[in-house]
């Protein structure tokens, strides 16, 4: 199964939008299903459901900040902050 079928499995199981997308990674992040859904919970439906932010982008930017992040200082240019600009 492909993450968007993943993600959209999850979401038909009641996760969140950006529960759904984060989680759909979850086994290359390292962690389980509940554990990448319990850290994305407060991104569904935007932040804090003002609905400006789509829940789904938020998760694929966690996704993003997990895989390509960079913990260097800011002004420092990593892969997963490339990858969102090019967005």
């Amino acid at each position: 199964m492909n993450k968007a079928d993943s993600a959209e499995e999850l979401f038909r199981m009641g996760y969140n939008c950006s529960q759904s997308v984060y989680a759909a990674f979850a086994e290359d992040l390292g962690m389980s299903v509940e554990e990448a859904a319990k850290r994305a919970s407060p991104f569904g439906a935007g932040f804090g459901k003002l609905r400006e932010v789509c829940g789904a982008v938020s998760g694929m930017v966690l996704v993003l900040g997990d895989l390509c992040g960079c913990c260097g200082k800011t002004g420092a240019v990593c892969a997963g902050a490339a990858a969102v600009w090019f967005l």
